[in-house]
């Protein structure tokens, strides 16, 4: 048995206390023969021993544990003593990455280690997973995600695209095939999130000059008015065209469904102001406007998720603050709605994933998403991710004081607009 490297750290509290981290080559054949071993407690007291390794790992996974065991104990004040610099938590300069470097976080070990046997696991597990692993943005995760996007099955495929989006942003590269491939689905939800990561990935003239073609004339001809104002008027004209169907739902559009160029002329509408910053001003007027109702919230509802896969501060903050005041169009009494386009009562049953966007925001549905986008913060938050004081700034600035918290009498686990 010899000792590959070692790694001696002190924490200044009063009396030292040092760590000591070891690793292992035991003699033994195979390429399992690898252990690392820590030591901790008071200087000039007995230590304490423990193992990362119960059993003995392969070289390069060793070497992973050891690193992030080295980084864990520096999250929490440990220094080398020999010169090396000491990690500071609260210091802006070495704010997190926007992708996380695997050697360097504990939890990413754990996900590639589960990610090598994605296939194996039952469809929820598995969505659970991907989806986990876009919100680390893990970026060596990006060829794994990738190569799963042929076998994924329903459930796992409607969350691939963002966290395909997430872990492969610095290396678009790797994951831009995958992408294509999943705009190719049946699905609409997964080939329509697959073409947003696409272009939220592309950043070339091409990609503006394409989104501007397919926009509407009339939301072209807005655009090119000099006044903000005048421009977002024509283009909520436009978009309250959707609302026209859901009063008349005989009238439908050359595709076969009510509302489908509206809600399309929205979400490239978002992705061009997400390219040319100087239409982000018209954009989010017409978001703070557009009703949330049937036949244009689908929209709404796939801005939201892009946005939150993008760190999209700005339209995150809009679309939490029209949560918050916007009461819902439906609400369910005794397993039935009222819908007021149909001048109706409708079973729930009967509309539970009819997915033509003729029932939208309801009481559960506006629950679920004011719940969602205070997790998101959260959870941001507790990642360390760069985005975090952005994304509660803009949140902040549009919090109204006298709206009642969001999850006042929510269940435990869910966090309030005071705590946040």
């Amino acid at each position: 048995m010899r000792t590959l490297k070692s790694k001696r750290l002190v924490l200044q509290a009063g009396r030292k206390r040092i760590y000591e981290i070891d690793l292992i080559e035991l003699e033994r054949d195979g390429s399992d023969r690898y252990l690392v071993n820590y030591r901790y407690g008071w200087i000039g007291d007995e230590l304490e021993e423990g193992t990362r390794t119960d059993d003995p790992v392969a070289l390069h996974l060793a070497d992973k544990i050891f690193d992030s065991l080295v980084l864990s104990r520096r999250n929490h004040g440990y220094s080398d003593p020999t010169g090396g610099e000491a990690w500071q938590v609260n210091d802006l300069s070495i704010a997190a990455p926007r992708v996380v470097d695997d050697a360097s976080d504990p939890r990413s070990v754990r996900m590639m280690a589960l990610l090598d046997r994605l296939s194996s696991l039952p469809e929820a597990a598995a969505a659970k997973l991907i989806w986990r692993t876009g919100q680390l943005r893990l970026a060596t995760a990006a060829p794994l995600l990738a190569g799963y996007c042929r076998d994924a099955e329903d459930a796992a495929a409607r969350v691939l695209p963002y966290a395909l989006l997430r872990c492969g942003c610095e290396e678009p590269a790797h994951v831009i095939d995958a992408l294509r491939l999943l705009a190719q689905r049946a699905d609409p939800t997964v080939a329509v999130a697959a073409n947003i990561s696409l272009s939220l990935l592309s950043a070339s003239e091409a990609e503006v000059r394409r989104l501007r073609a397919n926009l509407p004339e009339a939301i072209v001809i807005a655009l090119d008015s000099e006044n903000t104002a005048t421009a977002s008027e024509k283009v909520f004209d436009y978009l309250q065209l959707a609302l026209v169907a859901a009063d008349r739902p005989e009238k439908k559009s050359d595709t076969g469904a009510p509302g489908v160029e509206q809600q399309q002329a929205l979400i490239d509408l978002y992705l061009l102001s997400y390219h040319n910053r100087s239409l982000r001003p018209l954009f989010l007027d017409v978001l703070e406007k557009i009703p949330l109702q049937p036949f244009i919230f689908r929209a709404v509802r796939r801005l939201y998720k892009a946005a939150e896969a993008a760190d999209d501060a700005d339209v995150l903050a809009v679309l939490g603050h029209r949560f918050d005041l916007v009461p819902p169009y439906i609400r369910e009494s005794y397993g039935s709605f009222f819908v007021p386009h149909l001048r109706k009562y409708v079973q729930r049953e009967s509309v539970l994933g009819k997915g033509d966007g003729s029932i939208a925001w309801s009481d559960r549905t506006r629950t679920y998403f004011r719940r969602r986008i205070w997790r998101h913060l959260r959870r941001t938050g507790q990642l360390g991710g760069p985005s975090y004081v952005t994304l509660a700034a803009a949140c902040l600035a549009y919090a109204d004081e006298a709206a009642d918290p969001p999850f006042a009498k929510s269940q435990q686990g869910c966090s309030t607009l005071t705590a946040a």
